[in-house]
């Protein structure tokens, strides 16, 4: 009998009261989904990434905290934070306010070879102390160390980045093997008279 009493209450209050909508007053959001870079990255190199832009939808001024975490059971190998400069790292965004991020990725000489993945985003730091729920938004990343090609893979990067050398180099083959194979079948002399 209690419990119907109980249950009665709660059910009368809720009616009297109605429903309080609950408003968000932080907030975060970017403008990546996913980062997936194709090409494999080589130990040593430096590799600049899309900029992210972090957004403020949130009601209050809130700092917000650029962040590299790992994705638990995963195949890939996780994302090491010291390989990444993000630039601001933390900064404060009105209501409204976006902040454009760069971020770069340094892959060190001794980096694992295989594939990597995990997110790149942003969290709200804390106002205060103690337990508080925060928002984040991240982007997934992920990409490939291997190891290069010896001198095949520098020239085969030039060679992809100069086409007019590439075509130029193939006319000039392709007219010396047509120029060989003519002289075989054919003898021409010049005489005087």
């Amino acid at each position: 009998m209690r419990i119907d009493v109980a249950l009665a209450a709660l059910i009368l209050l809720t009616a009297v009261a109605g429903v309080i909508p609950a408003a968000a007053d932080q907030g975060v959001s970017i403008n990546l989904g996913s980062i997936k870079i194709n090409e494999p990255l080589i130990r040593g190199q430096d590799y600049r990434l899309p900029e992210m832009e972090v957004s403020n939808p949130g009601m209050d001024t809130s700092t917000y905290l650029m962040e590299v975490r790992a994705v638990r059971d995963q195949d890939a190998l996780p994302l090491d934070r010291g390989w990444f400069s993000l630039n601001p790292e933390r900064f404060e965004l009105g209501p409204g306010d976006s902040q454009v991020v760069l971020m770069v990725l340094h892959v060190p000489d001794d980096a694992s070879l295989g594939a990597y993945g995990g997110l790149v985003g942003a969290s709200i730091v804390p106002a205060r102390q103690g337990a508080s729920v925060g928002a984040a938004a991240a982007a997934k990343l992920t990409f490939e160390v291997a190891r290069p090609d010896s001198i095949i893979s520098p020239l085969a990067s030039w060679l992809k980045e100069n086409p007019l050398i590439v075509y130029g180099l193939t006319a000039l083959v392709v007219a010396s093997l047509a120029a060989r194979v003519l002289r075989r079948k054919f003898t021409f002399s010049i005489e005087r008279r």
